[in-house]
């Protein structure tokens, strides 16, 4: 009962700090000029948010390179896969654009129509996806899973904002929490529809080994038991989000929908995640 207490006392202090957060930023937006935009500060901004010292316009063309490239590779695999996966259309179009538009729309048909639709599946995808990786060895768990899969408060409702909330240092063993961005209770049937279209069901599975395991979960958590805290409490967010990459890469040769280049070098990969 004490704890309750507390944590009531607590909730009416951070309540009334954003309510009077919230008529400062009113009272601000009545006079404030301007604009949000970086401008001329953004190449500055970019350097020390990222430690990359080369041009911005450089970064610019080498990031338009790869995604074009990853555009044509997409699309190569979409011609294979087409048969399959639209069996009542004729020849893939020979315009990638319009072939992936029209692979991802198909795609993006396979969802469920209620936000408990979408959490039953994820709570699924967890359980398999926790199996898989100790039954296939691709790397050392740090057991047991301390996870909960929940839908987002009703306060992120509405702004399609979800994602993995570790405890942090402090609480090494406390759980984690995955909260799913839902689509708000007063949207339209159109909305509803492109909402769930976007976390359709091949999308929600693909992003399992990114947020959960073996990826921000697992590197949440074992970053949590380290010794020094500071560098849990402030994680590098480019090796946060790379880890995610290359754990969905990790994912992808063990599932049949994705082609399977590099075998040799996502093979390595996952021997140096294992303690053997």
């Amino acid at each position: 009962m004490g704890a309750d207490a507390n944590v009531r006392e607590e909730s009416k202090a951070a309540a009334a700090a954003l309510v009077d957060l919230a008529n400062t930023l009113d009272e601000l937006a009545k006079h404030a000029t301007g604009s949000a935009r970086l401008g001329a500060a953004y190449e500055a901004t970019f350097r020390t948010g990222t430690c990359v010292k080369e041009p911005v316009r450089d970064v610019l063309a080498r990031a338009q390179s790869d995604l074009a490239a990853t555009r044509a590779q997409a699309a190569a695999f979409g011609r294979t896969i087409w048969s399959e996966v639209m069996p009542n259309q004729t020849a893939p179009p020979p315009d990638d654009a319009q072939l992936l538009r029209l692979l991802f729309d198909r795609l993006a048909a396979d969802h469920g129509k209620t936000a408990e639709d979408a959490l039953a599946q994820w709570r699924t995808n967890v359980v398999a996806i926790d199996k898989f990786v100790h039954e296939q060895r691709i790397m050392t768990l740090p057991d047991p899973l301390t996870l909960i899969v929940d839908l987002s408060p009703a306060f992120f409702v509405g702004q399609s904002v979800g994602g993995v909330y570790p405890p942090g240092p402090f609480a090494p063993n406390a759980k984690t929490i995955l909260f799913l961005p839902t689509p708000s209770r007063d949207a339209t049937p159109q909305q509803r529809e492109a909402f769930f279209r976007d976390f359709n069901e091949h999308f929600n599975k693909m992003i399992v080994p990114h947020e959960l395991i073996p990826g921000h979960y697992v590197q949440f958590k074992i970053a949590a038991h380290q010794p020094h805290k500071i560098r849990a409490v402030f994680p590098d967010p480019l090796y946060v989000e790379g880890w995610g990459t290359f754990c969905e890469r990790i994912y992808r040769p063990h599932d049949r929908r994705y082609p399977r280049p590099h075998r040799k070098h996502v093979a390595r990969g996952s021997r140096a995640l294992r303690h053997e």
